[in-house]
Order: structure tokens, then sequence, then C-alpha cells
């Protein structure tokens, strides 16, 4: 069972009008809990290179490759491509693993 010790904002990319886009509010409330991962190595998905961490929160969460993700520390965090895993096996509790790259 994981601990859920956080509670995160997520925010995705939308348009705002006049052909420009802003992150925008999707969720303010979702249980989280925040690990280090290390260092990237390269950029990824033509990011430059900075930490990575992993969240975990309940499977099924409304999260997408690009929303970012941000807690009550002011911590920022951008999913990146490929970062989303879904574990719903029955083995242990259903969760959904995010890898993130700190982006402040």
């Amino acid at each position: 069972m994981l601990l859920l010790d956080r509670t995160i904002s997520v925010y995705r990319l939308s348009d705002i009008g006049n052909d420009k886009q802003g992150y925008s509010t999707l969720t303010t409330t979702l249980e989280a809990t925040v690990q280090p991962l290390g260092d990237s190595k390269s950029g990824m998905a033509g990011e430059s290179s900075g930490k990575l961490f992993k969240i975990f929160m309940d499977a099924g969460s409304n999260v997408q490759e690009g929303d970012q993700i941000r807690d009550r520390d002011g911590n920022i965090y951008k999913i990146i491509s490929g970062g989303l895993e879904d574990r719903t096996d029955g083995f242990i509790a259903d969760y959904m693993g995010i890898v993130c790259q700190k982006i402040n």
C-alpha cells in the first residue's frame, strides 16, 4: 500500500484564445506521493536535462503526457513522453506511476 502524503494539482495545456495556449487547472485535489529517481543523462522528449521523479496516485486518475503537476511546496513537474504506467494487476493496490521531470 502506498502512503499518499501530498495533495497535488494537475494543469493541462489548452487553447486560451487568439491562437495562444496556456496551462489551465484540471484538478486541485489529487492525493499522491513523490519519489526522486535521479538526474536524467540527456533531454527527454525535447526537454533539457533535469531531475526525474516518480509520482504515485490512484489508478485511473485523469492525467496525460505533457500535463504539469504542482505540489503545495511550489514544485512543478512535467509528465514526460511514455511516463504513464497504470498498474491494475490485482496483486497489490491499483495505482498509477508517473515519471516526471522537475521543471523549477
